[in-house]
């Protein structure tokens, strides 16, 4: 049985990184005058998602629930990434 504050806090995160990562893909397109700008941009999502997956673990910590993790499989970025994660991005 899930917890549903755990759910709610995970998807928190997960949105959080998804914007972070747009951040971040927006600086390889960021023009030397906007650079500064979208590097700012980045960092502030990038602190958001670090501070949701503080939140995450600590919720796991004192509420003792955690979901048990799914099995990964290696991308070509050497990165690892969870089916259910896997089929999220890709429908992305």
């Amino acid at each position: 049985m899930s917890c549903e504050e755990w759910s709610r806090i995970l998807s928190w995160y997960r949105n959080a990184v998804r914007i972070y990562s747009d951040a971040a893909d927006a600086l390889g397109v960021a023009e030397k005058p906007g650079f500064n700008a979208a590097w700012e941009v980045s960092e502030e999502a990038r602190k958001v998602s670090a501070r949701f997956r503080s939140a995450l673990l600590e919720h796991e910590h004192r509420h003792g629930c955690q979901v048990a993790p799914e099995p990964v499989q290696e991308i070509r970025s050497g990165a690892f990434l969870s089916p259910a994660t896997r089929r999220t991005a890709t429908a992305r």
